[in-house]
């Protein structure tokens, strides 16, 4: 680049640099322009937008009954495994939601996951652990299922017996959380 187009480079860079604005009003119609120095040296606090409640969308999920694995490994069942846990996680997130016991202060909480060959256990900082198993399959995993789900080590659903694959069949036999008055909406602080 030669003098002359760094010159005019310069001069367009100057006229596309971000405006330091202070608002005068709620409506941001009313404004004052400034350069960055003067906009730091008026040291304002930063205010955050309060957020409200907010709407939580509820499906009712079914867990897919058999995960195929990678056909290129001796044994297909570890790659199967992490198939499983990510249909678990939206599993496991529909069901807190479903029965009141989601995490407010954590709304996008990653689980702890823990894989034990064809057992899966996703924990939650809440106290909230979901057990989920399968069979092995010639290709991958079969037969999966919600096993149990315990809060705070008090079992609150015991599927061995039942095998439901529904979120809605879940909370059928899962203890709700009485506290919550509807588990469509919550807060964020």
């Amino acid at each position: 680049m030669n003098a002359r187009e760094q010159a005019e480079y310069e001069e367009k860079r100057e006229r596309v640099k971000p405006a330091y604005r202070l608002y005068l009003d709620e409506e941001r119609t009313r404004f004052i322009e400034m350069t960055k120095e003067e906009y730091e040296a008026v040291g304002l606090p930063v205010v955050q937008e309060e957020v409200g409640m907010f709407k939580l969308s509820y499906r009712n999920r079914s867990l897919p009954a058999s995960f195929v694995g990678n056909g290129r490994d001796e044994s297909p069942v570890a790659s199967a495994m992490k198939k499983y846990r990510a249909e678990a996680m939206r599993f496991a997130g529909q069901v807190m939601l479903a029965t009141g016991y989601f995490n407010t202060r954590l709304p996008t909480e990653q689980p702890k996951t823990e894989i034990n060959y064809t057992e899966l256990r996703l924990s939650y900082s809440n106290g909230i652990v979901f057990y989920f198993v399968a069979d092995r399959s010639r290709d991958g995993v079969c037969g999966c299922y919600l096993q149990r789900i315990t809060l705070d080590g008090k079992q609150i659903y015991n599927g061995c017996f039942s095998r439901y694959s529904s979120v809605d069949d879940v909370l059928q036999k899962t203890q709700s959380n009485g506290e919550c008055q509807n588990a469509h909406y919550h807060f964020i602080e």
